[in-house]
C-alpha cells in the first residue's frame, strides 16, 4: 500500500496534467461525483472518498478525456453512447447502454496506463476493486433499467 503523502502527490501530478497537458479544469468538491464533461473540458472529482480513490477516479476521468480527444474518432468507435448525448431516444438503446459500458471499461484502462506514462505507483489490487466497484454500477444499470 502506498502512503497517504506520496498518494497526494501523486494526485497532484495527475490533476496537473488534466490541467496542463489536456487543457481541463478540476473541480473537487464533497457534492461532486467523479466526472468528465468533454465538451466543457471540465473533470469534476468528490472530495468525500479518501485520496487513494480520489486518484484512481482522476486517473479514470482523464482516461475518459482521452478517448475523447479525437472526438471524430470518439463518434466512430463510440457511436451510440456519441449519438446518444445529442438524441434521448438513442439514449435509451441496448447498443447506447453496451458503447457507454465499454466507454468505461476503456477509461479505466487508459487510466492505468496514464498512471504508468506518469510514474505512479498504482496498488494494483485495490485499483482493481476501486475498477470492478465502479463497474459494477455501470453494469447494474445498463441491465437492470431495460432496453
Amino acid at each position: 500500500m502506498v502512503d497517504r503523502k506520496t498518494l497526494r502527490a501523486d494526485y497532484a501530478t495527475v490533476k496537473q496534467y488534466a490541467i496542463e497537458r489536456l487543457g481541463y479544469t478540476v473541480y473537487e468538491g464533497p457534492n461532486y461525483l467523479d466526472t468528465c464533461c468533454s465538451a466543457e473540458k471540465v473533470i469534476t472529482i468528490c472530495s468525500r472518498t479518501g485520496i487513494e480513490n480520489r486518484l484512481y477516479g482522476l486517473l479514470h476521468e482523464c482516461g475518459h478525456a482521452l478517448i475523447r480527444e479525437n472526438i471524430a474518432k470518439f463518434a466512430k468507435e463510440y457511436r451510440p453512447n456519441y449519438e446518444g448525448g445529442f438524441d434521448g431516444r438513442k439514449a435509451r438503446t441496448v447498443e447506447y447502454k453496451v458503447s457507454t459500458v465499454e466507454e468505461e471499461v476503456e477509461a479505466w484502462k487508459r487510466g492505468k496506463r496514464l498512471a504508468i506514462r506518469l510514474g505512479i505507483e498504482l496498488d494494483e489490487e485495490r485499483f482493481d476493486s476501486h475498477k470492478a466497484e465502479c463497474l459494477m454500477t455501470y453494469l447494474k444499470w445498463a441491465v437492470g433499467s431495460g432496453s
